[in-house]
């Protein structure tokens, strides 16, 4: 059954047809009576049906498309670090290597003192204790190969 045709059997429920997805749309793009809304991403997450119903009850009442035109949220494109085709020679290699080391040695080190602090902070916390202890045992895993 297409949106149209359900629609006409069941009058009363809201058209879920392309119409919504225009609706939601719309209402997302303008900012009605002043109105800041903390949207989500994706859109259709923050416009529930209590949130469709409430705007168009307003905008019947005021007007339609009174409002201003948000700028369009662009999405984020993800910061890749490209080589290109090239490799890497076995001294940048070896750089990475210790850059990387370097830096788990440091967060190792500042991991290592979580006990102490954990004892005496909380020392009757099994959960952060449970959580402390399955995380070396994560560690020792992966450093034997384990999955």
């Amino acid at each position: 059954m297409d949106a149209g045709e359900e629609w006409q059997a069941y009058p009363s429920r809201m058209f879920t047809g392309p119409l919504l997805f225009l609706m939601i749309c719309y209402f997302d793009r303008v900012q009605f009576k002043g109105q800041v809304l903390d949207n989500v991403f994706p859109t259709i997450k923050f416009w529930t049906k209590d949130r469709i119903d409430k705007r168009v009850k307003d905008e019947r009442k005021l007007g339609f498309g009174l409002g201003k035109v948000k700028p369009r949220i662009m999405p984020v494109e993800e910061e890749t670090e490209q080589k290109g085709d090239e490799l890497l020679t076995k001294e940048e290699c070896v750089k990475e290597i210790v850059a990387v080391a370097q830096k788990f040695s440091d967060a190792f080190v500042e991991f290592s003192k979580l006990p102490s602090t954990i004892s005496k902070k909380f020392p009757n916390s099994d959960i952060l204790k449970k959580i402390y202890l399955t995380t070396c045992d994560y560690f020792i895993n992966q450093a034997n190969g384990d999955q």
